[in-house]
């Protein structure tokens, strides 16, 4: 799991380059050649995080120590095909961002989208502050980030504000779908 701390005033650019470093060295899931976080790369610290960058839009307006600072507040969380990471009603305290793998979100039987790499879920309840109002499932082996709601308005308003920038930019182009689907079916 990632470091749960929250990173203070004291912590300077250089440690969030020594604290990846150190992270890179010892966890066995910090590498995104693949689109998958794996130790399998003798890839440089600096080099993750272009990667980072350059394969998921959500992290691209961030600069490195944003998305240092970034995993260090998240947790990683693995689910494995078939596993429910959060039901219809269950509280909303985080969202999660999809590293690698696939969900299907759901009410009831009804698949509402299948979401892959480089998207968010979750993160309309802990914009409403609302239970959840659907159930999200894996549908493969998924590796997600784990955000929690309070980082968007916590001690680092500009992370806050591009992670909230990036949400916005999903939830519009998922609603720009949605116009264009009811549009077709409209004709």
């Amino acid at each position: 799991m990632f470091y749960h701390g929250r990173i203070g005033p004291d912590n300077e650019p250089s440690k969030a380059r020594r604290w990846l470093r150190k992270e890179v060295a010892d966890a066995p899931h910090l590498h995104a050649v693949t689109g998958r976080f794996t130790r399998e790369s003798d890839d440089s610290p600096a080099s993750l995080v272009e990667k980072l960058k350059r394969n998921y839009a959500f992290f691209s307006r961030m600069t490195y120590d944003e998305i240092v600072n970034l995993m260090r507040w998240c947790e990683r969380k693995h689910f494995p095909a078939g596993a429910v990471i959060f039901e219809k009603g269950n509280p909303s305290e985080d969202f999660f961002l999809i590293v690698f793998g696939q969900v299907a979100v759901r009410v009831g039987e009804k698949e509402l989208a299948r979401l892959g790499p480089g998207e968010c879920f979750g993160e309309m309840g802990v914009l409403e502050e609302a239970p959840r109002n659907a159930t999200v499932t894996a549908t493969q082996d998924t590796l997600v980030l784990c955000i929690e709601g309070g980082l968007l308005t916590g001690e680092n308003p500009t992370l806050g504000y591009k992670i909230l920038a990036q949400v916005a930019k999903q939830l519009s182009e998922r609603l720009r779908k949605m116009n264009d689907l009811l549009k077709k079916i409209r004709s």
